[in-house]
C-alpha cells in the first residue's frame, strides 16, 4: 500500500468509524475508497502525459465528508436513517449520479 493511500485511509478513518461502521458499511466503504484512489491514480498518470493537472487524492476525503453531511440533512428532512442514504450511495457505481465518489471523479477532469 503506498503512502498516499495510507494517508487517505487515515483521513477517512474518523468518518468510517463514526458514520459508516454503525451502519455495517465499514468494509464496503474502505473498498470504495481504495477503488476511487486507484482510479484517481490512473487519471493522474493520464493527466501528466497530457501535461495537465487534476485535483489531489484528498478530493476523495472531501467527497466522503460531503456524503455524510448530506445524509444527515436528508435523514432529518425525510425522517429516514442516515444509514439508508449511505448504503444507497455505496450501492451505486461511483461514476453514476448519486454514487459515492461521483463528485471527486468529476473534479478529476
Amino acid at each position: 500500500m503506498d503512502e498516499e493511500l495510507k494517508e487517505l485511509l487515515k483521513l477517512c478513518l474518523v468518518i468510517i468509524e463514526r458514520d459508516y461502521a454503525p451502519c455495517g458499511l465499514k468494509h464496503d466503504v474502505k473498498k470504495r475508497i481504495i477503488k476511487l484512489y486507484e482510479q484517481w491514480k490512473k487519471a493522474k498518470v493520464e493527466a501528466e502525459k497530457e501535461r495537465r493537472t487534476i485535483g489531489g487524492y484528498k478530493l476523495i476525503f472531501s467527497d466522503f465528508l460531503r456524503a455524510v453531511n448530506l445524509a444527515q440533512e436528508l435523514a432529518k428532512r425525510y425522517k429516514k436513517s442516515k444509514c439508508h442514504y449511505l448504503r444507497k450511495w455505496l450501492m451505486l457505481p461511483p461514476n453514476t449520479r448519486g454514487g459515492l465518489g461521483v463528485w471527486s471523479k468529476s473534479m478529476q477532469h
